[in-house]
Parts: structure tokens; sequence; C-alpha cells
């Protein structure tokens, strides 16, 4: 039997990187390495010439990066959070659902991103065009 995987040549490195240079979650501090997951702002699949950029990679707890990737939260050109309706909306009609539980704090906390520190506001930009959910998502 034959199989074909794709991997993401450079991601391995990209992550270690980061995991050096910043070595927690750049939007809550988290610190727990193996729960923590490499966010492309610009998605991998869209830009060829920033897929190792760090500056287009956000190093998130996996339960942030997957709303990030999903493009349900996303941020102003300040670092400031925002969160898509449909999130909020979904938040709001699950108030004891323990799925959420964590996440509603830091959620409602609205924290904010360094991006002076990070460079990243021309990929945010983009971000929040084209794959935040109250935007337009880059793959319709």
């Amino acid at each position: 039997r034959i199989s074909e995987t794709k991997y993401r040549i450079g991601q391995a490195q990209l992550r270690k990187f980061l995991l050096e240079e910043r070595g927690c979650c750049d939007l809550t501090g988290f610190d727990i390495k193996p729960l923590l997951g490499v966010s492309h702002i610009i998605p991998w699949c869209v830009d060829e010439q920033y897929r190792t950029d760090p500056r287009n990679v956000l190093l998130l707890r996996f339960d942030i990066d997957a709303l990030f990737d999903a493009g349900f939260i996303s941020f102003e050109d300040d670092g400031k959070m925002i969160i898509a309706k449909s999130l909020d909306d979904a938040l709001k009609s699950h108030p004891n659902d323990t799925a959420f539980m964590g996440l509603k704090e830091v959620l409602a906390k609205k924290p904010t991103l360094n991006v002076k520190r990070l460079g990243c506001n021309k990929f945010l930009a983009y971000h929040r065009e084209y794959c935040f959910q109250d935007g337009r998502s880059y793959d319709k």
C-alpha cells in the first residue's frame, strides 16, 4: 500500500524558533509548550512568500489558535481582540457549557497582542479582511 503525505516544509523549524524566541502564547502568556500552536495570519495556502515569516504567525494556545484559524477572532491594528458576532452569540446561548470553560474568561478580558513586538500589523489587516467571520472569507 502506498500513501502520500503532505508536509509543510519549514513549519517544524518555525515552531521551534517561535517556542525558543517567544516561549508562550502571544495573547495570554500561557506557557505549556505542547499546547501551543503556530497560527498563520495570512493562511499557509494563500501566500507562499510569508509561510515561514515569523511576523506572519502567532503562537497561540490551541483553543485560541482554533478560533483564530476559523476566523471567529481577529485583532485590530493596535492589537485589540475582536470577536465575531457568531462566536459571541454561541457563547451567550450556551452560558453553562463546559466546552467553553476557561475560554469565556479569556475572551471576556479581550486581551491585546503586542503588535509592535510581533511586527504583524500588515498581516492582521489581511486576516480581518479575508479570514474574520464578520468579514469576507479567503476560500470563498
